[in-house]
């Protein structure tokens, strides 16, 4: 496979090469959100209808302190080991300018960590809302599923997991940018790492194209299997986090647990981690992922796999 790199500007475009450090405004947070309300699917709740300002303020706080945690903990503790290993032939033998390019996504990585740490502070100082910095669910999920493989299975089922979490699209990264309600601090970061990630992207879709080939069938089927558990460890949401938010706010525990129940119906999730997956599955149905009747029941298990009729057609 031919090679060009995806990342040939980087030198001029990339956040960290062009564009100054995120500072919020105070002055803004009388008047704008934190974070758009939209995407935060407990506060369309009638039970939460009259919410002060102030506690719906909090919430959405929170709602991105969550985002920036889970941001820092995937590029620190998950794809930055991947494209390290990358980059030093570590996993598979990769072209010179494809490692190269794997260098500027550490690069990127770990600038966007420093970024949302720097502006997860700034939030903390201006609200007085204090947030965790402990690894989120998803982090301890995909721990456990990388444990329970093959020790000569590790390294390559951990790059499944940089694959789906670069190829996944975000519709926090759509969504705030253009969010004029929103704080221009916010959603600068945000867009700074949506600029970014866009080329990320491109990037983990040519390593799947170029390293997928190099498995054998095997390995193909064994991995292709954990694809799905990989993608719903990402994209379900954090209901216990969301849950302690309401009770923060004075909602008894039967209270925040109605609007949890009723605000996340399971064929609403399954079909909003079907969107969010949409790039994702994708580029899997493109390479014959699906062809596999054991990795398509997979798929099914967790209501990820497009219907081969209609869906697929669109996808591909």
């Amino acid at each position: 496979m031919t090679y060009k790199g995806i990342m040939s500007a980087w030198s001029s475009k990339a956040t960290v090469r062009s564009r100054p450090p995120r500072q919020l405004s105070w002055n803004e947070l009388s008047e704008k959100w934190l974070y758009s309300p939209e995407l935060v699917t407990v506060l369309n709740h009638p039970l939460l209808s009259g919410l002060e300002r102030h506690l719906r303020q909090q919430i959405l706080a929170k709602s991105l302190a969550n985002h920036l945690n889970f941001t820092n903990h995937l590029e620190h503790g998950i794809v930055n080991q991947v494209v390290f290993k990358l980059a030093h032939n570590y996993v598979i033998d990769l072209p010179v300018e494809m490692r190269q390019d794997a260098y500027r996504i550490y690069v990127d990585e770990a600038y966007h960590s420093l970024l949302v740490s720097d502006i997860q502070i700034q939030v903390e100082n201006a609200t007085g809302i204090k947030t965790s910095n402990s690894p989120p669910p998803f982090y301890w999920d995909i721990q456990k599923l990388i444990s329970e493989v093959p020790n000569e299975l590790k390294e390559k089922a951990l790059l499944c997991v940089a694959i789906v979490s670069e190829t996944l699209i975000s519709k926090l990264f759509e969504k705030i940018p253009k969010d004029t309600f929103v704080v221009q601090g916010v959603r600068d970061v945000i867009s700074d790492h949506a600029f970014d990630e866009a080329y990320h992207h491109q990037y983990f879709k040519q390593i799947f194209k170029f390293v997928s080939p190099q498995f054998t069938e095997q390995e193909k089927i064994d991995l292709g299997c954990l694809l799905p558990k990989y993608i719903y460890s990402f994209l379900v949401p954090d209901f216990g986090f969301m849950h302690s938010c309401l009770i923060d706010i004075g909602l008894t525990r039967d209270r925040a647990t109605r609007v949890i129940n009723d605000s996340y119906h399971p064929a609403n999730v399954a079909r909003d981690i079907r969107t969010a997956a949409a790039a994702t599955l994708r580029l899997f149905y493109r390479h014959g992922v699906f062809d596999n009747d054991r990795i398509a029941a997979a798929f099914a298990e967790l209501e990820l796999l497009p219907e081969l009729t209609q869906t697929c057609k669109t996808l591909a």
